[in-house]
């Protein structure tokens, strides 16, 4: 008896690119196609459930939290960092050819552009692009501190504060700030420090335990606070009150 003949073929592997790449996404390595489809599919994934203007804020985010399976917090991270995007039109075509960004780089491109004037953006945009175009053969995918320093260049040092309260009905001018229909704000799951002008109390530091910050008293920590700032870029400080 014969065996009948396999016609199948396996299909060949995939060759090096013969122009530059980033490492990461070398469609010849090892981990190259996955990465470039993890980036995709949440670019596209995320564009499906992204809140509209017109939603109420809580619920937006609470809802896309839900959808993507994250926190409040790093829903509404996300969220500005797409959203941003759309500031950033180079760079947000730049991207769906290549995949280069994951979901840690857009949210710090969207922390960094909080309160940048509208007039630098396409020179953000332009020098981002810059930075995402491989310039020879498995070149490092530049990170997150990257991407911040490349947008402080341009926007500058100025430190931008971005205050969440309960609606007022009125617009505090000079004020940057996130109304929420809640008299009760909620608090995020992790932030980065816990500030108080009147000492630290028990309630105080029981709250920074749950959110994982550090408790500091102020104006005596400014100096430590502005450091933590100058490392991290963006913070996350949730008054003593809160306790």
């Amino acid at each position: 008896m014969t065996t009948p003949s396999d016609n199948t073929t396996n299909p060949p592997p995939p060759t090096e690119p013969t122009g530059p790449y980033f490492a990461p996404l070398n469609p010849a390595g090892p981990l190259g196609e996955y990465v470039a489809i993890r980036n995709e599919f949440f670019w596209k994934a995320i564009h499906r459930v992204l809140p509209t203007p017109g939603d109420d804020v809580d619920i937006a985010f609470s809802t896309l939290a839900r959808n993507l399976d994250v926190s409040r917090d790093r829903a509404e991270k996300l969220y500005h960092g797409v959203a941003r995007m759309a500031s950033l039109p180079k760079l947000a075509a730049h991207h769906e050819r290549g995949w280069y960004l994951d979901d840690n780089r857009l949210v710090v491109i969207g922390q960094m552009l909080i309160g940048v004037d509208d007039h630098l953006f396409h020179l953000i945009d332009d020098a981002l692009v810059r930075l995402f175009t491989p310039t020879r053969k498995n070149q490092v995918l530049p990170d997150t501190s990257r991407v911040r320093k490349v947008i402080r260049e341009i926007a500058g040092g100025k430190t931008l504060v971005v205050e969440h309260c309960a609606a007022t009905g009125r617009e505090r001018k000079g004020v940057n700030e996130v109304q929420h229909s809640d008299p009760v704000l909620p608090l995020p799951n992790v932030a980065d420090v816990v500030a108080t002008k009147s000492g630290l109390s028990f309630k105080v530091e029981l709250l920074a335990a749950q959110l994982r910050a550090q408790a500091v008293v102020l104006p005596e920590a400014g100096d430590w606070l502005r450091g933590v700032l100058d490392r991290h870029s963006a913070i996350v400080v949730v008054g003593g009150d809160q306790a």
